[in-house]
């Protein structure tokens, strides 16, 4: 009864603010101009980026499992100081790249505080990011080491809602290394 309670509450919330204005989930683009470019192509070693594969631990969340995978613009609502714990495809060793696809609805910018862990015991903070109206691919980067789960503690006013679609890690350029 309660995840109805909340289900509802939030699809209220989201009437309101589309009915509103507050919300613009998409934006579009086009191209007035289809002239051709000269350019030139270089194909470097494909690194792979290991999105999420399964929930481990959530609170105050709304479909978990829409956080999981590859960015299909359906995602988990993060409400109130929600948080939840995801544990990657692969664990990507030498982790130079963890990237979150996210949004926010509402009045207020939701802000996540990014944690990653090679066991899902001991966590480090990787850093936090200001999530914008829009679905947008934000990234962090640094020397993570060896990255296997993501745990992302949302921080943001009741007026907001953020929105996670996907999460992923990416390891080092093999091409770059000496």
């Amino acid at each position: 009864m309660k995840r109805i309670r909340q289900a509802v509450v939030i699809l209220l919330f989201l009437l309101v603010c589309l009915s509103t204005g507050a919300l613009i989930p998409y934006g579009l683009i086009s191209a007035e101009d289809e002239s051709s470019v000269d350019a030139s192509v270089t194909v470097n070693e494909s690194i792979e980026v290991s999105y999420g594969a399964r929930v481990i631990a959530f609170s105050d969340v709304l479909w978990p499992r829409l956080a999981l995978g590859k960015p299909d613009r359906l995602g988990a609502f993060i409400y109130r100081n929600g948080w939840t714990e995801i544990k990657l495809e692969k664990t990507t060793a030498d982790c130079t790249a963890v990237s979150i696809w996210a949004a926010n609805i509402g009045w207020q910018k939701s802000q996540f505080t990014v944690y990653i862990s090679d066991t899902g015991k001991k966590w480090g903070k990787a850093g936090t990011i200001n999530v914008n109206s829009a679905v947008h691919q934000y990234k962090l980067t640094g020397n993570f080491g060896n990255v296997g789960y993501l745990k992302l503690n949302r921080n943001g006013s009741r007026w907001s809602i953020g929105i996670i679609d996907a999460v992923g890690a990416k390891g080092g350029d093999k091409s770059k290394k000496k």
